[in-house]
């Protein structure tokens, strides 16, 4: 009977919990972040870190930020995720510095085998350094991207991407290798 009423506290305490926990991660999203209000930034990241989401400093998230499971987000320094940018983070999801994240960005870290069971595969996705992700891009794990990629508008990434590569499509190939590849042009 002790043991009962031990599982059922728990089970009462784990759920308040949760509950409190949802409460917190909804109060984020009242607090928008923008380059010209540091504090509201520091609050919001000061929130989040409690949520254990990692948001790096001076890295700003706009309304409608998503995370499916805490403790497997990480973003680096000076990062701006756009609206609606939502991780599916069924493994470790980690950016490096001076991403720009922009509108709509979908990351799912994992995937169904073809198999008659639809096994999962878990899939990590990391982002190097100095990355632009374009809008509505939907990026599915296991997925690596290195440093200096530019991501145009709309492709769906997977696998590997390397460093100093613009990208773009559905499935996403590479438009073009280039030493400079954050130089905000396509010429």
């Amino acid at each position: 009977m002790t043991q009962y009423r031990t599982s059922f506290a728990l089970d009462i305490r784990d759920m308040a919990a949760r509950m409190v926990v949802r409460g917190i991660f909804a109060l984020h999203r009242l607090i928008p972040g923008n380059p010209g209000n540091p504090t509201k930034n520091k609050i919001q990241r000061w929130i989040l870190a409690h949520l254990s989401i990692s948001i790096g400093a001076r890295s700003q998230i706009s309304p409608g930020f998503f995370v499916f499971q805490r403790g497997k987000f990480s973003c680096g320094t000076n990062c701006r995720l756009g609206y609606d940018f939502s991780v599916w983070n069924h493994s470790p999801f980690t950016v490096g510095d001076d991403l720009l994240a922009s509108h709509g960005v979908k990351a799912i870290c994992g995937t169904h085998a073809t198999d008659t069971a639809r096994t999962d595969i878990s899939g990590p996705i990391k982002i190097g350094n100095n990355v632009w992700i374009g809008a509505n891009v939907i990026i599915v794990g296991p997925c690596t991207i290195g440093d200096n990629v530019i991501i145009g508008a709309n492709s769906f990434v997977t696998g590997y991407v390397a460093p100093e590569s613009i990208i773009g499509g559905s499935p996403a190939r590479v438009l073009r290798r280039n030493a400079n590849a954050n130089s905000g042009s396509l010429t």
